[in-house]
């Protein structure tokens, strides 16, 4: 940059996003969940970079062998929008907005995502009952 850009110096400050996060988790049935998260931006600052606030409610049926999850989201208090993942064993596949996938609203957005799940330790029972197994023990609450 030249010198009649107005550049006064080589430093600034900048605050890292802020906010509020709350979240839940209710077993309706031994199958059937909901759960709820709430994020709100924080201002804590003039110049910071901005994060986006978020209401998402996530209804799920959920096995150990399978899991199916409609999630919907209101993403800063305007768009709405509505997802679907479904789990089977160790693979997940899904989109947090499955309208922009089939189509049927404004692209500004899209995602696809899958996740593989390995857990190579087995420590404790897994069935949230206490006791021991592979000789380690689960603590009592």
């Amino acid at each position: 940059l030249g010198a009649s850009s107005g550049l006064k110096g080589t430093k600034f400050n900048m605050w890292l996003p802020t906010g509020l996060n709350l979240q839940a988790d209710y077993g309706v049935t031994k199958l059937v969940y909901v759960g709820a998260f709430f994020q709100q931006r924080l201002p804590l600052a003039e110049v910071s970079t901005l994060r986006g606030n978020l209401l998402a409610v996530s209804p799920r049926i959920d096995h150990r062998w399978f899991s199916l999850q409609l999630p919907v989201s209101l993403y800063n208090w305007e768009k709405l929008r509505v997802g679907l993942s479904a789990r089977l064993a160790f693979l997940t596949v899904g989109s947090d907005n499955i309208g922009s996938i089939l189509g049927s609203s404004d692209l500004d957005g899209m995602d696809f995502y899958f996740a593989l799940r390995f857990n190579p330790f087995r420590i404790g029972s897994g069935n949230g009952r206490s006791g021991k197994k592979n000789g380690a023990g689960c603590y009592d609450f």
